[in-house]
């Protein structure tokens, strides 16, 4: 994680289970992908939950 500074993480929603212990182990915020727009490829409502995440994060 030092090399990088992403502002979210976001990941696929067959590990969605992951997603406390990774929101416990990390400095920025992680959700799962809406499971609709992952399956159909929607790039531009995927990229709207990130920058709607990263906006809640620097509001905090």
């Amino acid at each position: 994680m030092a090399k990088y500074n992403p502002d979210v993480i976001l990941i696929g929603p067959q590990v969605s289970y992951a997603v406390r212990k990774l929101q416990a182990d990390l400095p920025v915020p992680v959700q799962a992908i809406n499971m609709m727009d992952y399956g159909r490829m929607n790039g531009e409502k995927v990229l709207a939950t990130a920058l709607a995440l990263v906006d809640k994060a620097k509001a905090k």
